[in-house]
């Protein structure tokens, strides 16, 4: 019970899920796809409104520009930073 409250929070290494998005939902009560429909459609919605914005001969270079920013730094925030200052 107290792991499920986040006062023991699992480790990668238990092999039980972690992430925010089911610990908001245990500690809700609402389920985890809730959360994770509303993320993904906010991004879509914020990329659209972004690229809404961009000058109308340069929106594919810019999203592009956007979409490789977005992966770089998925992967420098998974690979190295993430580790580094969590547990």
């Amino acid at each position: 019970v107290v792991s499920r409250i986040g006062l023991n929070p699992p480790t990668p290494l238990s092999g039980e899920p972690n992430f925010d998005e089911l610990r908001v939902a245990i500690l809700t009560g609402i389920p985890v796809p809730v959360f994770v429909g509303f993320a993904w459609l906010f991004l879509i919605a914020s990329g659209i409104w972004l690229v809404r914005y961009m000058p109308r001969g340069r929106r594919i270079v810019a999203a592009v520009s956007m979409l490789a920013g977005m992966i770089v730094s998925l992967v420098a925030y998974a690979g190295f930073i993430g580790p580094w200052l969590l547990p």
